[in-house]
């Protein structure tokens, strides 16, 4: 608002004309496009104080036990029972569920409903453990995730990982491990993520992959493998991989690569292989990746 007062400063009477400058321009453009879709909050706070007891919010705090604070808002006094019983342990979760991370929690409900929601809630699709200084996991770390969709292990000082770790994992669409310290990667690693479509291994330590590491996910489009330090990648790496859309192998060591290795990727579209030592290419590389637009 900021230029729009300041263009209008000497302006002596409201119908007077000014000229706008492109930044104006720019600001009532953006004012435009706020207010069409505007949901009435305001970032301005009330002009009058409101007491918390007009609110209905009560707190208090007890130096043997702790502290506590009940708060009710009148909109829910009409609705049903199996709400209002519902909504604080969701409340709960959104508060606290930070600190319960790998914790199986069990509430206590008077109300059968309520019981009911909870046994059939499904298990989260989001695991994020990005940058909490990770230095190993489990093999049993996700046992009990099976529908979980996204793993997000970015930032962690992990160096192995166990082969089992993604076996209970099968619904698990994307997976990020970038920035760890892998100094290898497991053969049957990903055996069980039949459904894995996205998977980030940039910037790790691990020289070589196994041939088969990647036989059973068919259903793969995007996969990075940038300043890992592979110098080599084997024959029929990819021979399964036959969606796959996107390819980074940037900062590596190759210096040359089979011919045959990219006869499986037929819907291949983007492939990144800068900063590399590769010194020629093998007659017939990109035969079957006809629908190759980046290079």
């Amino acid at each position: 608002m900021r230029r729009l007062y300041d263009a209008t400063r000497n302006v002596s009477k409201p119908y007077h004309r000014i000229r706008l400058s492109p930044e104006c321009h720019l600001d009532l453009l953006w004012w435009s496009n706020l207010l069409e879709g505007w949901n009435g909050k305001s970032f301005f706070l009330d002009l009058q104080e409101t007491l918390a007891s007009d609110i209905l919010l009560e707190t208090d705090a007890s130096g043997a036990i702790g502290h506590g604070a009940v708060y009710w808002s009148p909109q829910h006094t009409p609705l049903c029972i199996t709400f209002k019983e519902l909504y604080p342990i969701c409340f709960a979760c959104a508060t606290w569920g930070h600190q319960w991370c790998s914790k199986r929690i069990r509430f206590h409900t008077d109300n059968e409903a309520v019981a009911a929601v909870l046994k059939s809630a499904p298990v989260a699709a989001l695991i994020s453990l990005r940058s909490d200084n990770l230095t190993n996991l489990s093999g049993s770390a996700f046992q009990n995730n099976k529908l979980v969709t996204d793993i997000d292990l970015y930032g962690n000082q992990l160096v192995h990982l166990p082969v089992g770790l993604f076996n209970a994992t099968t619904k698990l669409e994307t997976l990020n491990l970038r920035y760890n310290q892998l100094v290898d990667l497991p053969d049957g690693l990903f055996k069980a993520t039949t459904e894995l479509q996205t998977l980030d291994l940039d910037d790790n330590a691990f020289v070589h992959l196994p041939v088969g590491l990647f036989n059973a996910t068919t259903k793969l489009e995007n996969l990075y493998l940038s300043r890992v330090q592979l110098d080599y990648l084997p024959a029929g790496l990819f021979d399964a991989t036959t969606r796959i859309k996107v390819m980074y192998f940037r900062g590596n060591k190759f210096d040359h690569l089979h011919a045959g290795l990219f006869k499986a990727t037929t819907e291949l579209e983007s492939l990144h292989f800068v900063s590399n030592q590769l010194v020629d290419l093998p007659d017939g590389l990109f035969k079957a990746t006809t629908k190759l637009q980046i290079l």
